[in-house]
């Protein structure tokens, strides 16, 4: 019933946009096909974030009904067709595989040394720098898209700082030599076409679809937005990992679908309590379905089920955690996919850094100098980490990690599986445990409290029949609210 009146909204004025607001197991990919087939007379483009996530709602439609693209793909075939833009360049996307150094891009861009941080470093604050500029909806780059930096910057060093974003962003953009590639990757085109204001969806198209329309990056909004065809979108705001909901505009005609075609009515006491307490999100509680029985399990320490499960963490220590604790347990597990690259860079630069002091690269770790000023700073909000920090002292090496590593199941069939909520999002499967750490890292406003209450809320709802939760959820949650309240 609550598909069928959303639908009849829908479908009573075709020309105007659209927004469900559909919570996780409810069936937004079936509405999507409704839509679709309410449209076969017209020229609809359906945008999703990822090839995975596109390829897989176009076989559930029908290959070769309708015409698809990632965001970053429009944002191309737009700039490229973009009749305000000035002299011919290309506008294509670097490979995935293509990397530069940021020793590279110092040296290019003659970056000097700022405060502690070297060059290289540099060049890395203003590789992240730039990200957080270009998923914002701002029109220039300013000190508060600067990465936390570890330590204490004066306003000029900032500033300093800014301006070398600054650079890197036009170099990318519109590169002055060729002399260093620098990759563009999907977010950069998809900040710039958002800052066109003649850019547009190619003609031809008569309506756009959003699915999980709750990864639509805030300039691609923008740029939605301002074009002058309907547009579609179908998610869940609650799954919104970094907290930051996107809104459309207020003439958009909203419905909500709260009621679970996946989930049994248990898992109302757990997913309920996020929904209510997220403090960015306002939407309708879950009703579970009464044909459907899900089993929700309450833990106080942490094990390691019996039945095949999917263990899922939040960041790179719970990773490292987990991942040796089925070792050490001989379970056979993999690693979900795309977890396993990183994963690996992370765990050697921990090792080099512990054990020999050499600076890290890896993102989450550039900015430390030592072990005990990582110590300090990710202690306080890591769980893991003391965990990882006392199995180092005891002499864990790179040789222990790889020797491990060799022991995974690389096709992907062991029973267990692990990896974390951003690899799993847009997965289902029968048993899900949520790891402890996942209500560690909650921060003290109201975007930590959002983003902590969106990662355990899309982990927990990956599960059809299973789902083990750390027993103290509905205190935390109360908590953590609490906290972003007094923010």
């Amino acid at each position: 019933p609550q598909q069928a009146r959303a639908f009849r909204v829908f479908k009573s004025e075709l020309d105007e946009d659209f927004h469900l607001q559909a919570l996780a197991g409810t069936g937004k990919t079936f509405m999507i096909e409704r839509l679709i087939d309410c449209l076969t007379s017209y020229r609809p483009l359906v945008l999703a974030m990822t090839k995975v996530q596109l390829d897989a709602l176009q076989q559930r439609v029908g290959t070769g009904r309708v015409t698809g693209m990632t965001f970053s793909e429009l944002a191309v075939r737009s700039l490229q067709l973009d009749v305000g833009r000035h002299g011919s360049r290309s506008f294509r996307l670097s490979m995935r595989r293509a990397r530069v150094e940021m020793s590279q891009i110092a040296n290019h861009l003659e970056f000097k040394s700022v405060g502690n941080l070297t060059p290289s470093q540099v060049a890395s604050v203003a590789n992240r720098t730039v990200f957080r500029y270009c998923t914002s909806r701002d029109a220039e780059i300013g000190v508060h898209h600067l990465p936390s930096l570890g330590g204490s910057y004066s306003v000029p060093q900032k500033e300093l700082l800014v301006q070398c974003a600054n650079r890197l962003w036009q170099e990318t953009i519109f590169p002055s030599s060729s002399s260093l590639e620098i990759p563009v990757r999907g977010y950069h085109r998809i900040k710039e076409v958002s800052l066109s204001s003649t850019a547009a969806v190619e003609p031809g198209f008569t309506h756009v679809i959003v699915d999980e329309a709750h990864d639509l990056p805030a300039p691609m909004a923008q740029f939605l937005d301002q074009c002058s065809i309907p547009v579609i979108t179908l998610g869940d705001s609650c799954q919104r990992l970094d907290g930051a909901a996107v809104e459309r505009a207020p003439h958009v005609r909203r419905r909500e679908i709260f009621h679970s075609l996946r989930s049994g009515r248990e898992m109302e006491a757990a997913v309920n309590t996020l929904i209510e307490q997220n403090p960015v999100v306002d939407v309708h509680p879950l009703e579970g379905n009464r044909e459907q029985d899900t089993r929700v399990v309450f833990y106080s320490r942490p094990f390691i089920p019996e039945q095949p499960t999917t263990i899922l963490v939040w960041s790179e220590w719970g990773m490292f955690e987990w991942f040796q604790r089925l070792a050490n347990a001989k379970a056979q597990f993999s690693l979900l996919p795309g977890c396993e690259g990183g994963f690996r860079w992370f765990v050697l630069d921990c090792i080099g850094l512990y054990r020999e002091g050499i600076r890290p690269t890896h993102g989450a770790l550039f900015k430390y100098t030592s072990w005990d000023a990582l110590r300090k700073d990710v202690s306080k909000r890591e769980s893991a980490f003391d965990r990882i920090d006392r199995m180092l002292e005891k002499g864990y090496s790179t040789m222990d990690f790889e020797r491990s590593l060799m022991k995974l199941d690389q096709a992907g069939k062991a029973p267990y599986k692990l990896g974390t909520v951003v690899a799993a999002k847009n997965s289902e499967v029968n048993s899900v445990m949520l790891a402890p750490e996942l209500l560690d890292s909650s921060g003290s406003d109201r975007l930590d409290a959002a983003r902590a209450f969106a990662a355990v809320y899309t982990g927990g709802t990956r599960a059809r029949h299973q789902l083990f939760v750390p027993g103290h959820l509905q205190e935390w949650a109360s908590d953590t609210a609490a906290r972003a309240r007094c923010s």
